[in-house]
């Protein structure tokens, strides 16, 4: 459930980092590794390990779900029932989660769409997150460069990927122009 697009900075607000590096210093040493752990390299040792084979078997459908398949039409229909069912067992996971399963979402449309109607997104998403949510999570995600997503509240569309306009050539072009 550890979100593999959080990045330290922004994060920085809630943890102390002395007592995760010491974690996972800890949780290196208990591996046997000999290099400090990021949640990739986790992962990636987890299932060299089997892990995913011999946990509980909506844990592993939902790795599945979010490392393995690229169908984000499907992503958050399949994810619901297993998200109940850790519901009732691993409560405190549940909203990071889902924050996890939206940003791989988003990730996985950045790839098929180039821009897709608000209320195609709502609905993809319903039973995860509704709408408000979803756009703060989107805020989160573009502020800390984990995608390319702009919301368009004129057209209510969501495009996805760069459309080549950063922000300091705007902030260029409007000095210029009121220097002139």
């Amino acid at each position: 459930c550890v979100p593999s697009h959080e990045n330290k900075k922004a994060s920085a607000q809630y943890y102390d980092f002395d007592v995760d590096r010491d974690r996972g210093l800890r949780l290196s040493s208990l591996l046997g590794l000999t290099t400090s752990l990021d949640c990739n390299l986790l992962l990636n040792e987890l299932v060299a390990r089997g892990v995913p084979t011999i946990v509980a078997p909506e844990v592993s459908d939902l790795h599945n779900l979010l490392l393995a398949e690229l169908d984000p039409l499907q992503m958050c229909e399949k994810a619901k029932p297993l998200l109940a069912r850790l519901q009732e067992t691993y409560p405190q996971y549940i909203p990071a989660l889902k924050k996890t399963i939206c940003v791989q979402l988003l990730g996985q449309l950045g790839e098929v769409y180039t821009a897709m109607q608000m209320g195609a997104l709502q609905k993809l998403a319903a039973g995860i997150v509704n709408m408000q949510e979803m756009e703060k999570l989107i805020v989160e995600a573009v502020r800390n460069n984990h995608i390319q997503v702009r919301l368009d509240f004129q057209t209510n569309t969501v495009r996805f990927g760069d459309d080549g306009v950063e922000y300091d050539d705007i902030r260029y072009q409007i000095n210029t122009l009121s220097n002139n």
